[in-house]
């Protein structure tokens, strides 16, 4: 948190951090050890440590994939 108890710049330089570590290849996508979509709502527990793990992961992905299209639709008007 800044100085005056805003996030957004520090969020803006963590994105900006990730996409530059993607486009240099030293940022890896995470590896699930299941499928989010066909394995995880069939679990009973989703409170397990590795299913919890997974949806972070799943949600890092999601969101990568998120600003990426959004800054290319940008860079392209």
């Amino acid at each position: 948190m800044t100085a005056e108890g805003d996030n957004r710049v520090l969020m803006q330089k963590v994105v900006k951090d990730i996409i530059a570590d993607m486009q240099k290849e030293k940022h890896p996508m995470p590896k699930m050890t299941m499928c989010p979509k066909r394995e995880i709502p069939k679990k009973t527990r989703i409170s397990d440590l590795e299913t919890l793990t997974n949806l972070i992961y799943y949600r890092e992905v999601a969101e990568i994939k998120n600003i990426t299209s959004l800054m290319k639709k940008l860079i392209m008007e």
